[in-house]
């Protein structure tokens, strides 16, 4: 197999893209690939400290910042003309990433931007169906149509999920639509795997913190203030913030820490009886790889429908509980 120079570059709206192309990453190395990461913000620090190693570059994306209420339609529409500005300006930067180190593929997850003509592009995205919330929905095929155009411009679309429909864990958001010819299914992607032994699950509470600002600092003071009722469990909060690695303290009864390792973090999941977290897709796929889904209770972002959608459907395959 010849060696490829590959440049993974993730959405910075939340950790989630950042965190299932840590799979993808080890698999490239151990195909003996050369890997660079690119991009900006929490998830940018997430991957630099997972692959100290590897080349980072700082490649800023469009970053969205949500209303603190439980609408963001404001919030997108006032970002759109910004979204679609800094999309042009990161077409070109990558151009000039592309030629500055050799890359030779390209892998973007969820950045719109991130194509090269003359270099192998390789999208990844769970959502050809995008939703609207409830008086928006007209807009939605619309939406569907923008992405196939996208999607079009890449020489591949990889979708993380399970192509048969009884199994996936996207529901609609991956099976509704016809697929553009470049897209192909491979798969949940995880940062987390099974252990080979079983690990013995203890009286402990976990709840994982992430998302776009201020909602992700919402959702932190709503568990901390909401897991102080129970005495009889320990509880951990890790606030899913790269940049303060390494700090910990104590806040009532609750352990809250910065940010874990992967490994870490894994580890701790396995134990819980009981998992707090957003309904995002990368979340899902996490507890999915561990045998989680059924203790965890998945709180959806305000206004958010694709995380409202997630939960439910969620609920109408018996797994997980959704809160508002």
């Amino acid at each position: 197999m010849t060696q490829q120079r590959i440049l993974v570059c993730p959405l910075d709206w939340g950790l989630g893209h950042a965190t299932r192309c840590i799979p993808l990453i080890y698999t490239f190395l151990k195909q003996g690939h050369q890997v660079f990461i690119a991009g900006s913000g929490p998830s940018y620090r997430l991957l630099c400290q997972e692959f100290p190693t590897l080349v980072a570059i700082d490649f800023l994306s469009f970053t969205l910042r949500y209303s603190s209420g439980t609408s963001q339609v404001g919030a997108v529409l006032k970002a759109f003309p910004r979204l679609l500005y800094r999309t042009l300006q990161e077409h070109k930067e990558l151009k000039r990433i592309v030629r500055q180190y050799a890359i030779t593929q390209i892998v973007s997850d969820n950045r719109f931007g991130c194509y090269h003509p003359a270099v192998k592009s390789i999208y990844i995205t769970h959502q050809l169906a995008i939703k609207f919330p409830s008086p928006f929905c007209f807009l939605e095929p619309l939406a569907a149509y923008c992405h196939r155009k996208l999607i079009r411009k890449y020489d591949e679309c990889w979708i993380p999920d399970y192509e048969s429909q009884t199994a996936c864990l996207a529901g609609e958001l991956s099976h509704q639509l016809p697929l553009p010819q470049n897209c192909k299914y491979i798969g949940p992607l995880s940062r987390f795997s099974m252990p080979q032994q079983p690990v013995q699950t203890r009286s402990l509470t976990v709840a994982v913190v992430s998302g776009v600002e201020p909602q992700r600092t919402i959702f932190e003071q709503y568990l901390l203030d909401s897991l102080q009722v129970d005495a009889s469990q320990q509880v951990v909060l890790v606030q899913g913030l790269p940049q303060y690695a390494g700090r910990e303290y104590w806040k009532g009864k609750v352990r809250v820490v910065a940010s874990m390792p992967a490994a870490e973090l894994c580890q701790l999941l396995l134990q819980a009886e009981r998992i707090y977290c957003r309904s995002g897709y990368s979340s899902i796929m996490d507890m999915h790889a561990i045998g989680k889904l059924n203790v965890t209770t998945f709180v959806p972002t305000p206004g958010q429908p694709e995380q409202e959608y997630l939960a439910a459907y969620l609920r109408t395959k018996n797994f997980g509980e959704d809160i508002q």
